[in-house]
């Protein structure tokens, strides 16, 4: 029988948590779904896991990413479009849990709604079943029109995670996957891109997606490396959206330009000083002067309060380094 919705999902050792979340499938009180799991070169016992459930039940299937695909979560996820089957598709992380009903609440909404594109619940995070919900998600204050939320995006206040919607299959064979270029940020990427195509959502107020938020994820955010790849993947989008050959049928290039400056400055002021690598800061200050949110001297500024944190000199007494790093910090806004 083909299956009504296909949940797509990337691993990379995800070994800890990875059955939990195959068993959320299993609780499922609608069953018509396939569950396509494509690794990414894992090195624990994920792909293990994977395949033991697979035996047990034909509706899992793994695949592995081949190699001549770019490594990565977007790729594994555009290679698990392209195997799937289903009607409607739902993204899954391997460590999140969709509650029970989840599915047939999804699979409901979506058929009530013929006009709509894709229909997004809201995240809770993963707590105790005692403590008060934590919605993750975000919607605008004046109006849930689709257009509003594509203003969130595009300012750095992200409405929905990845698993939050669930999306009509023709909405990936119209318009297409995900970029496979990014390094981070892809499903901002992917929600943007779709909604100035003028795809169409529609909110539902119900959490029925857990999302795991662990020590070793938020740490991820104190290492230097890992912020400078991040940041690599905020200066992708920057990049892709402040051009003017997107389309602007949906939201002119001036608009557009407005929101971008929020999220230009809010990453800026967010990873300054956890960057690694000086050569990004400066591409990125050379963005923002293309884009005419900064001038060639308050980039100058930037540069001179990263030098002064990355070495510390705002810790040597008596050269008045501290009062510049003061008066540098008070003109930049930090």
């Amino acid at each position: 029988m083909k299956p009504t919705v296909s949940i797509i999902i990337p691993t990379y050792n995800n070994a800890l948590f990875l059955e939990e979340t195959l068993d959320s499938l299993l609780a499922q009180t609608y069953q018509e779904w396939e569950c396509i799991c494509i690794d990414d070169g894992s090195t624990d016992a994920t792909v293990s896991i994977i395949q033991n459930f697979a035996s047990r039940d034909s509706r899992y299937i793994n695949y592995i990413r081949p190699s001549d695909r770019p490594k990565g979560a977007n790729a594994c996820r555009n290679i698990g479009i392209e195997k799937s089957q289903g009607d409607y598709i739902i993204f899954l992380d391997g460590d999140d849990l969709l509650t029970s009903g989840c599915i047939e609440d999804r699979i409901h909404a979506i058929r009530q709604n013929k006009n709509i594109d894709g229909v997004v619940f809201d995240t809770r995070i993963f707590e105790d079943i005692d403590t008060p919900l934590h919605i993750l998600n975000k919607d605008p204050e004046t109006s849930e029109d689709t257009i509003e939320y594509l203003k969130l995006f595009l300012a750095y206040t992200i409405p929905w995670q990845i698993t939050s919607p669930i999306w009509r299959r023709k909405v990936f064979e119209t318009y297409g996957g995900f970029d496979e270029a990014l390094q981070r940020f892809q499903d901002v990427d992917l929600h943007t891109y779709l909604l100035l195509q003028g795809v169409q959502i529609k909110r539902v107020p119900i959490a029925n997606f857990l999302y795991r938020i662990d020590n070793s994820t938020t740490s991820k955010y104190t290492d230097p490396a890992f912020v400078t790849k991040a940041f690599k993947g905020i200066y992708g989008y920057l990049t892709k959206y402040l051009s003017r050959d997107i389309n602007t049928e949906i939201l002119s290039y001036e608009e557009r330009l407005e929101y971008l400056r929020q999220m230009y400055f809010k990453a800026l002021h967010t990873y300054l000083f956890l960057l690694s690598d000086k050569r990004v800061l400066k591409a990125y200050l050379k963005l923002g002067k293309k884009a005419g949110y900064i001038s060639t001297q308050k980039s100058s500024y930037y540069i001179l309060a990263y030098q002064i944190e990355k070495r510390q000199w705002h810790t040597i007494k008596g050269i008045g380094m501290h009062r510049l790093r003061k008066e540098l910090h008070k003109k930049l806004g930090l």
